[in-house]
């Protein structure tokens, strides 16, 4: 019988010689002014109020995920190495301290999260499964199975009775934490989904990843399966959308993709309230402060900001909304006129006027 590897021979490849580490998760303390940064083996506890900075070290890999309890008072940090293994780590913010390590997967760690009353841990990773965890006995209790790509994102809903799993598998999965079963798996994505969050109410659900849209979903599976009705599909950037954040009040979201763009939108009906283009490079990690006033972005050249977020923004009106989708229109109303592609017509400025109704002939070449 062969056993699972304890080490990988590779070569080793020295970092780049200056410039910070890459960052690769970050959280916003609850109740504080402190904000905690992973990157390659370690994880920064900085204090906005002041120069001090507290750091925790040891982590295997790179550090993924990271989640604050409820009232601040633990850090837990999900890293590994992969094709190896993960594992999870329990921290004392205020002493530093490791309080408990948690090892399991049999591939890197991608995803954790903490109840929201402390008890237990739900950590995923490349391994295809989701396992949860007592806090205070650090014993195994049940695993989750039924993915079939790496997990990326695991979050508690707020009665700690639900749990959702985004994934590769083009899928988000809610699950009975009592038992395990599966509730429901939302489908409706195109790719590979990396973020799946409940609302700050726990009556709805977001997802968010390689497609390019942020969905919406209402919460039907409660207690027992049923279909979670989708509620709006919005796109949201050019490009596969990596990192998103939700308030804790539930007034906004924001959303970072690999264009190196990032927004802000309402989280009640999707509709974009700022835009921010040319991030120095892909945001990596996004939270809000505890009131929501605040986001941090941060970034893989190992760059950070904390941006005011502008709570008296007027989102445009539903009827304004409206006027921008195009008019409702059926070939029954008009005869259209035939008219045929003309290139070049790859820019906005090269585009052919046309008058509506049209029908357009062309050809698309690979």
């Amino acid at each position: 019988v062969i056993g699972r590897p304890t080490r990988l021979v590779v070569p080793s490849l020295p970092p780049a010689p200056n410039g910070e580490r890459p960052i690769t998760a970050v959280a916003w303390q609850p109740a504080s002014e402190r904000v905690a940064f992973a990157r390659y083996g370690r994880v920064d506890l900085i204090d906005l109020a002041s120069p001090e900075v507290r750091s925790f070290d040891g982590m295997p890999g790179k550090v993924n995920a990271l989640r604050f309890s409820t009232d601040g008072r633990l850090l837990a940090t999900a890293s590994g190495i992969t094709g190896l293994s993960g594992r999870a780590d329990l921290w004392e913010v205020a002493t530093g301290e490791r309080r408990q390590s948690f090892e399991g997967h049999t591939d890197a760690m991608l995803a954790i999260a903490l109840s929201p009353d402390g008890t237990l841990l739900a950590t995923a990773g490349y391994d295809r499964s989701i396992l949860l965890w007592e806090v205070a006995s650090g014993e195994l209790l049940r695993t989750f199975a039924g993915h079939n790509g790496a997990i990326y994102s695991l979050d508690f809903d707020p009665t700690g009775q639900l749990l959702l799993s985004a994934s590769a598998d083009q899928t988000l999965k809610v699950w009975r934490v009592a038992d395990g079963e599966r509730l429901d798996t939302l489908g409706q994505p195109l790719e590979e989904q990396w973020i799946g969050r409940f609302s700050a109410d726990g009556a709805s659900i977001y997802g968010a990843g390689s497609d390019s849209r942020i969905r919406r979903w209402t919460l039907a599976s409660r207690a027992v399966p049923a279909i979670n009705p989708i509620e709006v599909a919005r796109f949201a950037h050019e490009g596969p959308i990596v990192a998103f954040a939700r308030s804790n009040d539930g007034r906004f979201l924001a959303s970072a993709a690999e264009d190196r763009t990032l927004k802000i939108w309402t989280a009640a009906d999707l509709i974009e309230l700022d835009f921010f283009e040319n991030q120095s490079d892909i945001v990596s990690g996004l939270d809000f402060s505890p009131d929501g006033n605040r986001l941090v972005v941060a970034r893989l050249d190992g760059s950070w900001v904390v941006m005011p977020i502008d709570a008296s923004a007027t989102p445009p009106s539903e009827s304004t909304v409206e006027a921008t989708l195009a008019a409702p229109m059926t070939i029954a109303d008009a005869t259209p006129v035939e008219g045929n592609e003309i290139e070049p017509n790859d820019t906005p400025a090269e585009a052919t006027r046309v008058t509506l109704p049209v029908r357009v002939s062309g050809t698309l070449h690979h």
